[in-house]
């Protein structure tokens, strides 16, 4: 049986946004976009692999013990930039940099899904794309940060069966920072070239 994530996601979520992400999963449901402080190196993409493993296993066993009889998934998105992650002082100024940096420009997307199956097996699915960001206006900047701030405030998909909250805490080679959903960004995408 192939497993169709935007088909079962669309069962547990009637709002969703989709990007058209051209790769062996076909369309891939972005629920939660994060910013994480990495650069996308082919060295230390097994690292990153790890790294999302460990944070889907972590958050899907707490959602299973809090709510054992639910289904539950986790996604993440990281957004690698070209250039090195500036750091911010506060979570305001963390957003700001990142969408500062992501501004016109595209970026290598790495997203892993997990689903906890029989109790304790967590599958994963991993995908690898590109994202191009539109020119966004400096005034918009600081709106669409504390937008960002804001949304992962809200714990949105908790009534869904989903994770509850966004992840919080980040730590990569570069440092660590804090981490919000992209959802307010969404509007700013620009079409993807596809591959010939």
């Amino acid at each position: 049986m192939v497993w169709n994530f935007v088909t079962e996601c669309e069962k547990k979520v009637n709002i969703i946004d989709k990007l058209n992400l051209k790769n062996v999963l076909g369309d891939v449901c972005i629920l939660e976009k994060s910013i994480v402080p990495f650069t996308l190196k082919s060295s230390g993409f097994c690292d990153v692999l790890t790294y999302l493993k460990d944070r889907i296993t972590f958050q899907l066993h707490k959602a299973k013990e809090c709510r054992g009889e639910e289904l539950f998934w986790s996604l993440h998105t990281l957004i690698f930039t070209k250039r090195s992650f500036l750091e911010g002082h506060n979570t305001l100024e963390q957003c700001v940099n990142s969408v500062t940096l992501w501004s016109g420009g595209s970026h290598k997307v790495c997203t892993m899904i997990g689903k906890i199956q029989n109790d304790s097996l967590i599958k994963f699915r991993l995908s690898t794309t590109k994202v191009k960001f539109k020119r966004i206006p400096k005034e918009m900047i600081i709106p669409l940060a504390e937008s960002m701030i804001q949304e992962s405030y809200s714990g949105g998909y908790q009534s869904f069966g989903l994770i509850g909250q966004y992840i919080r805490h980040f730590a990569g080679p570069v440092g660590g920072c804090e981490g919000a959903p992209l959802l307010p960004l969404i509007h700013f995408l620009g079409p993807l070239k596809q591959d010939a």
